[in-house]
């Protein structure tokens, strides 16, 4: 009976043992997957400690340079970047990505710069006119002069002003500039044109020109009418006395040169009239208007708008100014807009470059390229790791606008002297926060282990004592058997 039990005991023993090495076999495992976990951890905090970011200067305080995350919004809005810098973003079709605020703007504004700066935030103008000053109109004139030089229309700039404009409510012309021009009829019947000045209406007299026959060599003295010559006859200029002669006319490439500033203009009785002047005055008789050459003439006055005829950007530009400038002298109601509407330089010209850009080459908005909600592109246009993954990736261009060049040049984030790559100090505190709560867990895990083990081992050793005495009480009872049985 004491032997079965010894035995009992024995294998009682025995199962503990194997129990207790497999326990301690897998803690030893676990303790070799927390080295490996405290590996990848150390990994993770050493990439993070590497990791940057790009950030864009965006001025100075004193010496201190003040830097600021790349994102859109950061890049592409009004005075965000130091010295003005504008920075613009194209996808990769070459269509200007912008806000869906500003894709707003530019569809009302249908081609109309100044419309298109009334929808910006509270609404600009490009007008710097201050109705109240003395020079106001002279502004408006030079403004328009310089539109129409541009494009060739010289000839109608007397007549801003002093025709007189429509008003800018008026229907009818709905918010364009216009002006009025004055028409008769020249002696062959003929629509022209009349100018006037402050002196009032005049046509332009001939200046007088050479024929000479081709058969018989005559040289004649005279002007054309259309494709009539008009010979002058009998009449002499003498430099001292004011008057034609035929002997001071030299012939040169047909015309007059040593008086060319001379011209003519026939006269009701059939003769001809010399003048210094190329004005012809038109004075007023109770009916209708008499030339200095003796003939009436009837008047008539049109409306005429003065839409854009223009086809490039510097143009267009002096146009809108022209136009922004005379609707704020005519809508009048404060000293530079009737719309109350803010003159910003700096804003007018950061939006006259974007505006410009997506007349040229065409526009998209995030909701648009990426196929989202206003919610998720809003949230894009101020996360910098988003805009970032795009510039890298090539979905999206960067560009900054020269003001030597007068145009957007391309560039890169690793390539643009206002951006720079620099360690990002705030994913670097969160990788040291996490590394160490991360190594912390770990060692505790550890030395959890390591208590278990210690109280395994001594379990082991205790069993393998006991077990070393059970086989030692086994061994003696089996000896006393073989006695009993021998004997």
């Amino acid at each position: 009976m004491g032997m079965s039990a010894s035995q009992a005991r024995f294998l009682c023993l025995t199962a503990r043992l194997s129990d207790n090495e497999v326990t301690q076999q897998n803690l030893a495992y676990s303790k070799q997957r927390l080295s490996d976990n405290s590996q990848m951890i150390n990994d993770q905090y050493l990439e993070a400690l590497n990791k940057t970011k790009y950030q864009v200067l965006t001025g100075y305080n004193g010496n201190q340079a003040n830097y600021a995350d790349v994102s859109y919004n950061q890049l592409t809005g009004c005075n965000t970047v130091a010295a003005g810098k504008q920075y613009l973003v194209k996808d990769n079709t070459g269509k200007v990505l912008v806000s869906n605020a500003i894709a707003q703007a530019y569809a009302y504004g249908n081609g109309d710069f100044n419309k298109f700066l009334t929808k910006i935030d509270g609404g600009y103008t490009q007008s710097d006119l201050n109705i109240k000053d003395i020079d106001a109109e002279d502004k408006i004139h030079d403004a328009w002069d310089k539109y129409l030089a541009s494009v060739g229309q010289s000839e109608i700039a007397d007549h801003i002003l002093k025709f007189g404009f429509y008003n800018f409510d008026d229907e009818s012309y709905n918010g364009f500039a216009t002006y009025n021009t004055a028409y008769t009829t020249d002696l062959n019947g003929e629509e022209i044109q009349l100018k006037k000045d402050s002196e009032g209406y005049y046509t332009d007299n001939y200046l007088i020109t050479a024929q000479k026959d081709a058969m018989t060599g005559k040289i004649s003295c005279g002007f054309k009418i259309g494709d009539t010559f008009h010979e002058l006859e009998n009449v002499t200029y003498n430099t001292e006395s004011k008057k034609f002669t035929f002997t001071d006319f030299t012939e040169e490439d047909g015309k007059l040169t040593e008086y060319d500033a001379l011209y003519a203009d026939l006269t009701a009785d059939g003769n001809a009239n010399v003048f210094e002047s190329s004005k012809n005055r038109l004075e007023f008789n109770g009916t209708n208007y008499t030339s200095e050459s003796g003939f009436d003439y009837d008047v008539y006055v049109t409306g005429n708008v003065l839409n854009f005829e223009g086809s490039t950007t510097a143009q267009r530009e002096l146009y809108d100014y022209a136009l922004a400038i005379t609707e704020a002298y005519y809508n009048n109601q404060n000293s530079h807009s009737a719309e109350n509407l803010t003159y910003d330089p700096q804003i007018v010209n950061h939006y006259k470059n974007i505006f410009n850009e997506m007349r040229t080459k065409g526009y998209t908005t995030v909701e648009e390229k990426y196929n989202t909600d206003n919610s998720k592109a809003a949230t894009n246009l101020k996360d910098p790791q988003w805009f970032v993954k795009q510039l890298k990736a090539g979905n999206l261009v960067l560009s900054y606008f020269s003001t030597t060049e007068k145009k957007f040049i391309g560039t890169t984030l690793d390539d643009d002297e206002s951006i720079t790559e620099k360690e990002d100090k705030s994913a670097m505190a969160v990788a040291e926060q996490v590394y160490q709560k991360a190594m912390d867990n770990l060692e505790n895990q550890d030395k959890q282990i390591d208590l278990r083990l210690n109280r395994l081992e001594s379990e082991h050793n205790a069993i393998q004592t006991e077990i070393e005495a059970v086989q030692s009480v086994l061994k003696k009872n089996v000896e006393n058997s073989f006695k009993t049985f021998n004997g």
